[in-house]
């Protein structure tokens, strides 16, 4: 993207099926993978441009998601996890 490049969101999912269709296997290797998702990225009804990202946001995100998992593990004293009644 940096380069001026155009990038399309291809789902994984239609990579997958092209892969699937052309060789009969979903074995994954670099040279197929990426003539799949290629493939899947010319004939898909509507791909989705990829735009860069604000990065700061991103890693914003990124640490209260991983302060708030850290407070809710810690809120549960040693012992006292709760379990379902047999």
């Amino acid at each position: 993207m940096a380069a001026g490049e155009r990038v399309l969101d291809v789902q994984p999912k239609l990579g997958a099926r092209v892969r699937l269709l052309a060789t009969g296997a979903t074995n994954k290797n670099d040279p197929n993978d990426a003539r799949s998702v290629a493939i899947a990225a010319l004939r898909s009804t509507g791909p989705r441009p990829v735009a860069a990202e604000n990065h700061a946001a991103v890693l914003k995100v990124w640490s209260k998601r991983h302060r708030d998992l850290g407070r809710t593990r810690t809120r549960w004293p040693a012992g006292c996890m709760p379990c379902s009644a047999s």
